[in-house]
């Protein structure tokens, strides 16, 4: 849904490489941006964190400060 425009972000409390790791790959070819929302880029390793998708860095930081910092 990111890909194709019709989500402008995602937000996910639980990251397990079999949900994430693919859809990662493919946002990230189609330009979008995403990381922890502690500001750690995605790996497929990790288990632990919030994954904050937005379709470039600019809306990443947009919506981290409109969610996390007021």
């Amino acid at each position: 849904m990111l890909v194709t425009g019709t989500m402008s972000f995602c937000l996910n409390a639980g990251i397990m490489p079999r949900d994430h790791a693919a859809g990662v790959l493919i946002h990230a070819e189609a330009g979008g941006h995403a990381a922890l929302v502690s500001g750690e880029p995605y790996r497929p390793t990790l288990t632990e964190g919030f994954l904050l998708t937005a379709p470039d860095r600019q809306s990443w930081e947009k919506v981290k400060k409109a969610l996390f910092e007021n």
